[in-house]
């Protein structure tokens, strides 16, 4: 047998280390190909999840096997034109978005609207039962178990369904909140609301706060925050002193006054109230020192030891109401008393106070003299006619043509009884 020399192993050596290189780069190219490929549908499927929300058409042709993207497609093209047939195309897509993926919700949702716009109630309920079961997040079967409950007269069970919406979608808060403020009239609707309010989710804190912003009947959220505060549920002060606020401006003085008298404690009809500043309301009710809006008045309500001050600035040739009170006082005679501080203008641009009907007539005026007066003490008479129920007692700072404008302080302010 003839024996290799050295080249002619070299040789064979190099080709069988080639036919192994082509077969390695063959192996590998064809790997390379695969993850590619995979990567290919990976990344597609990805990009299709990110797109099926804005654009499921796109997303499906990206993702043709996605079950969830062909529901979202059903449903995006059911929503913008229902078609309540069963062999729609928006029913087929459904219907094959179940084949792919039994758990698509957004199918379900397509094949149970289109079954209640049929009248199939049957059919409806049993969709919307199985899309509830999969997930709670989904709007359209909370919809329909509200609708059913309503027609059973089941307000416990309407109520249930609101509160699992809302909860899982801020889309339901948007729709539900005005229907559920409307129906807080009813007190077969609140008693029970006040049970699911109690949780204190985020939803329900933020209706109890929604309620008061609706231009709803003022005497009913009075009773609904009535009801709210009996339950032990916080009260913002802004929210009660646009309730009280309401009811003034209806003409409902004597609601607003009682409604009032629940969250101040102490105050009396035939007084005005916090004769010395001690309270510097955020949100001030028409029965609480309110500061007035003129451009460049300056108020402020200051701590100070003991109580506290009424602090103002009003600009030069600027007349302005500086603060305000709405009264309730019986017809009679009242006297009002006080002090002040810094105020020193000439006679002519002393500020004064003023006590008004609410139609307008004025009861009298009592002028502020300049502070090194007597101590800055002032004290004036007002009387109350039977025919004048509501009044506004108010601190008016007239023009002045000083360049510092009005300044000063009231130490102190109350109106009384004559007798007392």
């Amino acid at each position: 047998m003839p024996v290799r020399g050295p080249r002619s192993r070299r040789t064979g050596s190099r080709r069988h280390s080639a036919a192994r290189s082509r077969r390695e780069w063959l192996g590998r190219t064809a790997l390379a190909l695969g993850l590619l490929a995979g990567g290919y549908v990976s990344v597609a499927h990805a990009l299709a999840n990110v797109v099926a929300q804005s654009d499921p058409k796109t997303a499906a042709l990206l993702a043709p096997h996605d079950g969830r993207i062909l529901a979202e497609l059903a449903w995006d093209e059911f929503s913008a034109a229902p078609d309540p047939a069963p062999d729609s195309r928006q029913a087929r897509l459904a219907e094959r978005a179940l084949m792919k993926n039994a758990t698509a919700t957004q199918a379900l949702n397509v094949l149970g609207v289109q079954a209640q716009l049929r009248s199939q109630d049957a059919r409806a309920n049993q969709v919307f039962d199985y899309a509830v079961t999969l997930s709670r997040r989904e709007l359209p079967p909370q919809m329909w178990n509200i609708e059913a409950a309503v027609a059973r007269g089941d307000i416990d069970g309407a109520l249930h369904n609101y509160d699992v919406a809302m909860r899982t979608s801020e889309k339901a808060r948007t729709i539900f909140f005005p229907i559920l403020a409307s129906a807080v009239a009813e007190p077969l609707v609140r008693r029970p609301l006040m049970t699911i309010l109690s949780d204190q989710s985020d939803w329900a804190r933020r209706f109890i706060r929604y309620v008061p912003s609706r231009k709803l009947d003022p005497q009913v959220v009075a009773t609904f925050l009535d009801e709210v505060e009996a339950a032990g549920l916080p009260v913002h002060d802004a929210d009660r002193a646009a309730v009280v606020r309401g009811l003034m401006d209806a003409g409902l003085g004597e609601r607003a006054w009682a409604y009032y008298r629940s969250f101040r404690s102490g105050v009396r009809r035939d007084h005005s109230r916090d004769a010395d500043f001690e309270l510097d309301a955020a949100a001030p009710a028409p029965f609480d020192w309110r500061p007035g809006n003129a451009a460049g008045l300056s108020v402020g309500i200051l701590p100070e030891a003991g109580g506290g001050l009424l602090d103002f600035s009003v600009p030069p040739s600027t007349r302005a109401t500086i603060v305000r009170q709405a009264q309730l006082l019986p017809p009679g005679a009242y006297r009002l008393n006080g002090h002040s501080s810094g105020v020193d203008q000439p006679a002519r641009s002393h500020p004064y106070w003023t006590l008004a009907c609410n139609d307008g007539r004025e009861l009298g005026r009592i002028d502020l003299p300049n502070s090194a007066t007597e101590s800055g003490t002032f004290s004036g008479r007002f009387d109350v006619p039977a025919n004048c129920p509501v009044q506004l007692l108010s601190l008016v700072a007239r023009a002045s043509d000083r360049v510092s404008g009005v300044s000063g302080q009231i130490r102190d302010a109350e109106l009384v009884p004559v007798n007392e």
